[in-house]
């Protein structure tokens, strides 16, 4: 199916899952209201993004890398990544932000080209409330 209309469900347990042998590409917004609670990428060939998307719950890493380009991939402030520090084929290919607070850790699952380099932030501090940490 190469196009239609969406409706990402709610409830803690609904997901998303890109399943496939062949590329696949996320496209649209899918941020505030139409934020995805769980997505899942289980493709050796990798999913690419054509549109912001906000993940509020866990991005899980089966099998297969995302590649972000141009595009803002965004993990919520509860959001967790399996694997947590992700793998040469399983890794986010480009920029990846979390939405942290003072005294949070979080290792980023970054890679490009089957190769990975993790980012870890540890008990960043320095500003109150929420902010925005991005690596690439």
């Amino acid at each position: 199916r190469t196009g239609g209309n969406f409706d990402a469900a709610t409830g803690s347990a609904a997901s998303v899952v890109f399943s496939s042998n062949l590329t696949q590409t996320i496209s649209g917004d899918f941020t505030g209201s139409n934020k995805l609670n769980i997505l899942e990428v289980d493709n050796v060939n990798g999913v690419s993004l054509s549109g912001n998307v906000f993940i509020d719950s866990e991005l899980k890493l089966t099998s297969g890398a995302i590649t972000t380009g141009s595009d803002t991939l965004t993990l919520g402030l509860s959001a967790t990544v399996s694997p947590s520090s992700g793998t040469s084929s399983q890794n986010v290919n480009g920029e990846l932000t979390k939405v942290l607070t003072s005294s949070s850790d979080f290792t980023y699952p970054i890679g490009d080209n089957g190769h990975l380099g993790t980012i870890e932030l540890i008990d960043v501090a320095g500003f109150a409330g929420s902010g925005n940490w991005a690596a690439e």
